[in-house]
Order: structure tokens, then sequence, then C-alpha cells
């Protein structure tokens, strides 16, 4: 908080963020108030960065409270002139690719008045998620907004853009990003983002009833026991966990869902085809890859891409024979970003043992929580499992829930990271994880991702409910095996 004086008293003013104003005092040598007058700067805008501008406004306020704007009468200057310069109108422009801090002067009649201007890295790119999503009239959903400055940087501005919504006819949208409903509306609303230049669109369908674009299964609020007494020691203590009540996929995430994903993620420039990798093109984790097609090392190929005649005309297929299959050869970003897209996200490791335990505390999460390759694809082949590796999704009997496929088939990425003594410390209620997922920009050290579940691969031990398993990840990102996919999870409205 800074004290802005004048020649007879003083007022406490709270100032924008990257704008400091310095007044002088009477007593100043170089600057003079008239008795009863105020002179001060104004700036239009609450930061400045490279390359863009903003009008400063210089106001005289006389004693009875009489404002008189004399913007074009002063004198203006801007010291040392190096990051940006002010203009007769008192337009200050600053000069692209440079950051710094500026003093702005203004004079006016033997009266000086400053202001201190930041001005930051520009924004090169912003990304707004979700980019298409349903919701329920009278629910909310929270978008987020992030920038890719000029340094490289990146961070969430979702507080800092200026947000819109077209028609606005079945939702508004707040200065958070939060979106809200009408209760009993229903159409199609374009959100949209603006920063430092850049907007990004996305669309929601506001429907009278929800319809999840992908089968979802309910999992009541409550409490359950977590972890193994008698397992590794990562899966120590078993400790009682409760959730809120949320949804999560059926079925984990086929070849034809993702190939469709992919497809609508390239047309909307969310994703590039960079020689045989897929890019994410936007912030937050530019440039992170999620898959490789074609991959010529791969046992198999899934999936292979379809050029039509224009420049956006670019078609993701399944390869015929491998649509139910559940995606693969993916890295943890491909998995985050899919259900980000669609506004779901990956389950909690809470979330997904819940599931996986079908209500009844099973030790497989099967049909009556035994295993066998009758009841899961896991290694080896006999009864039911005729699968060499993957298996179309629902190819063997769901657990008590009504979910398919989590002991064995494909181990699956969770929300959280790993750590191998999370649950000495976790929290009872919704544990979120040892890391904030939202506070991951720009590492470049090696992580440890968490999987649950075991795949086709896998012998009985590592199949069970309890098993956590870590994929180590080195700096550079190319870790895809053909052992996992993921499955997507959803929080149900209070």
């Amino acid at each position: 908080m800074l004290k802005a004086f004048t020649g007879h008293s003083s007022r406490v003013l709270i100032l924008p963020i990257s704008l400091i104003a310095l007044y002088g005092c009477g007593d100043s040598p170089n600057t003079v108030v008239d008795s009863g007058q105020n002179f001060r700067i104004a700036a239009g805008g609450q930061a400045t960065y490279s390359g863009a501008s903003v009008q400063m406004k210089a106001t005289l306020t006389n004693q009875d409270g009489v404002e008189k704007d004399v913007t074009a009468e002063a004198i203006w200057q801007s010291l040392p002139g190096i990051t940006g310069t002010i203009n007769e109108q008192g337009i200050f422009s600053s000069v692209n690719n440079l950051t710094g801090v500026e003093t702005v002067t203004a004079d006016y009649r033997a009266m000086t008045a400053s202001i201190q201007v930041e001005v930051t890295p520009r924004a090169d790119l912003v990304g707004l998620w979700p980019v298409v999503a349903n919701l329920q009239a009278g629910d909310a959903l929270q978008f987020r907004c992030a920038a890719t400055f000029q340094d490289g940087e990146e961070a969430w501005v979702t507080e800092q853009v200026s947000w819109s919504i077209e028609p606005g006819l079945a939702a508004s949208i707040g200065e958070n990003g939060l979106l809200q409903t009408q209760a009993g509306a229903a159409g199609v609303e374009k959100v949209r983002a603006s920063y430092h230049g850049w907007t990004a669109e996305s669309e929601v369908e506001i429907q009278p009833v929800y319809q999840n674009r992908f089968e979802m299964v309910a999992i009541p609020a409550g409490e359950f026991l977590m972890g193994d007494a008698n397992g590794r020691d990562d899966e120590k203590p078993e400790h009682r966990v409760f959730t809120d009540a949320f949804e999560v996929g059926k079925f984990e995430v086929t070849n034809r869902e993702y190939a469709a994903f992919l497809t609508e993620a390239l047309r909307k420039h969310i994703v590039l085809h960079d020689g045989n990798l897929i890019i994410q093109n936007i912030p937050p984790y530019r440039f992170v890859f999620y898959t490789k097609i074609p991959d010529n090392d791969r046992v198999q190929q899934f999936f292979r891409v379809v050029r039509g005649d224009g420049i956006d005309e670019v078609t993701v297929e399944a390869i015929p024979g491998f649509e139910d299959h559940p995606v693969t050869y993916l890295t943890w970003y491909g998995a985050y970003a899919f259900a980000e897209f669609y506004g779901l996200r990956l389950p909690f490791e809470a979330e997904w043992e819940k599931a996986a335990r079908g209500g009844q505390q099973l030790e497989y999460a099967t049909t009556d929580g035994t295993i066998s390759n009758e009841l899961a694809n896991i290694a080896g082949l006999a009864g039911r499992d005729a699968y060499v590796r993957t298996a179309p999704v629902g190819a063997f009997p769901p657990n008590p829930y009504g979910v398919h496929d989590m002991s064995g088939n494909v181990a699956e990425f969770i929300r959280d990271f790993y750590e191998p003594d999370y649950y000495a410390n976790s929290a009872a209620s919704n544990p979120p994880g040892p890391h904030d997922i939202w506070d991951i920009f720009n590492r470049r050290e090696r992580h440890d991702w968490l999987l649950r579940g075991g795949s086709w691969q896998a012998g009985p031990d590592q199949v069970r409910c309890a098993r956590r398993f870590h994929l180590i990840e080195p700096h550079d990102n190319v870790i895809i095996t053909p052992t996992d996919g993921f499955r997507v999870a959803r929080s149900l409205p209070d």
C-alpha cells in the first residue's frame, strides 16, 4: 500500500498491480501544488506488456472536487525511455520484446506528477480449457486460461483475462472464468477469453438433462478402506478415506474415441502433427507430445492420419479391428489433455481405488473380487482371455459398481503424482495427491507418473485394487508403452 500526498493533506490509495504512482509533496523542489488543487496521472489499465500501448490521463482536481482533464495540455516524458516512450497525447507505447520499468512524468503549470510503469513480457499464445463441453442447465463450469509468454514461461491467467459469452441466453460467465448456466435453459454458448491481444474460444452445450459423450458410472459419496495392510510398503498404511460422489468412465478410453479427439484437436489447432509426433500447440504444457503417428518401432499401429484437400482437413482414424481396444502408446499429457478438452478429468487415486473396490472392499476389480483369465485380461491365455495384448473394452464382466477392466487390460494414468509414502500423510477426505496439478509449469526434472490397475501382461499380484505403479519420466517426455491407457472422471454437482 502506498500513500499519495498533496501539499495540504494525504490520502491512502490502493494502486493497480504493475503501476506504481508517485506524487510529489508541496516542499519538493520539482513539484508545485496550487492551493486546493491535486494533480495526478491515471493509467487506462492495470498492467502494460511489451509491444502494447496504454493511455495515460493527467487530471487536475480543484478543492470543490471538480476534475479537469489536462492530458492534451500536459508535457509528457518517459525515462529512461528504453522500454517505452510516451507521445504528446499521453499514449505510452512499450517496445516489443523488452521489459523493465519506466518513469512517466506529466508537467502542467509548474505542477508535476509521476507514475512508474512496469513493462512485463507479452503473451505469445493463450489456451482455454475445456475446449468443448456438455453441461446440465443449472450447473456451473470453471474455465481456465493459460498463457505462454515471450520469454517461454507459462502461467495461469484465468483471473486476468477478459471474459465474454455469446449469445449469453443460457449462461453467463464471471470475471474469474466461472460459467453459470440458467435453470431450465438449453442451447450452445461460445466462451471467449481475451488476453494481450490473443483470443481463445470454447463451446459449451447446455442440456436440460446432462448427457456425457462417454458412458459413465456414478460412484456414491462415502468411506472405504484404501491401501493394503499386508501389501507392499507404498500401499501402507491401510486407511479410511471419504470421497464425494463422482462419475468414472465405464470403460477405458478407446482408440476410436482418442482418434476422434485428435481429429477435432488438430482442426482447432490445439495440437500439431509434426513429423510423427502429435504435439500440444497451446498452453499449458505447450510443445509436450501426446503420441506418435506413425511409429515404425511399434509392434502394432493403432492410428493413421488421413489428409484431405483443405489445410484443416485432417482426420485421425483408428486402425480397423482395434477401434474398441483401449488407447495406449500415449503420455500422461496425452491422457490429461483428452479429459480437460471435454471438461472432464483423470480420476484421483482415491477415486480410482474406491471405484475398483466395487463398494465391497474387493481385492480385485472383478465381478466377484477374485482373479482369473476368465474374469480379466491378464498375463496368460485361458478361458475368456484369448487376447495376446489388449482386449476390446467391456470384453470381461464388470465389477459390482458396473465398471469394466479396472484389473488388467491396460494400466491407467491417474491425476495424482506418485510418492511412495503419501498414504502416511494424505487427507482423510478427498485426498488431492502430493502435488498441485495446477502448478507444474516448465518442469524439466524427472517425474514419476502414477498408474493403477495393471495391464494385459501383469500377473495376479499386479492387478490388485491396492497395487500402485509409477512410470519414471525423464526430462524429454518420451516414455510411451503398449500397456498404459486411462479412463475419465467427473465430479458430480452438490
